[in-house]
């Protein structure tokens, strides 16, 4: 069984849970984990791989992939780094905040001929998977309206939520991926309003409620 030997970038939040989640994994080893200051290192030590700052540290030979988890400014550089390195590469969504690179990033990866996975985990859980093969089957015959609700747990720090953890940018791309998904069409127009009940997030107009 080969075994996957990751590079990690990003010691924050999510950084925490793929790190977890790599290291209970028999098929998983996290070599090196880039970035994230003194967070980074108690990281590394904590899952026995070995931190560097940046990319460009890391012996390219000893790793098979690369796990981003990263803000969205510095997508573009680590996915170019990793594709042209031969690297496979998981990213925290959005890959980018535009799309034209989205498609430039994902057009490189298939050039280099490694995949590039963004990480809406939800076409691989098994629940949902399982709504979406029903629906396409027309068990519940032909859907006319679908409602979601979900809900962040635990929630995010407010410094998170700050920097483009709210409803719209952290939870609402899941939920509008598994509608698209499972009805197989894409919108025609787009509405959204929002709301927030924290002044400290009010001040700096991110909302916690969509």
């Amino acid at each position: 069984m080969e075994t996957l030997k990751v590079c990690l970038f990003g010691a924050g939040r999510m950084g925490q849970i793929r790190a977890k989640n790599l290291y209970s994994n028999p098929r998983a080893k996290i070599v090196y984990v880039a970035g994230g200051g003194d967070a980074g290192k108690e990281l590394a030590k904590t899952y026995g791989g070995e931190h560097v700052s940046s990319f460009y540290e890391v012996d390219t030979s000893s790793i098979n992939a690369v796990i981003i988890c990263t803000g969205t400014s510095s997508h573009e550089e680590l996915i170019t780094a990793a594709a042209n390195a031969g690297l496979a590469v998981f990213c925290e969504k959005p890959v980018d905040a535009e799309p034209e690179v989205i498609e430039k990033l994902f057009n490189l990866c298939a050039s280099k001929n490694v995949p590039l996975c963004c990480s809406f985990q939800r076409r691989f859980d098994n629940t949902y998977v399982s709504a979406q093969k029903s629906i396409a089957a027309g068990d519940i015959g032909t859907p006319t309206f679908a409602r979601v609700f979900f809900a962040d747990h635990p929630c995010p720090s407010i410094e998170f939520l700050k920097t483009g953890g709210d409803p719209f940018m952290d939870l609402a791309p899941h939920d509008v991926d598994f509608v698209r998904w499972c009805l197989g069409s894409d919108p025609i127009e787009i509405h959204g309003t929002g709301s927030s009940s924290d002044p400290e997030l009010s001040k700096v107009s991110c909302i916690c409620f969509i």
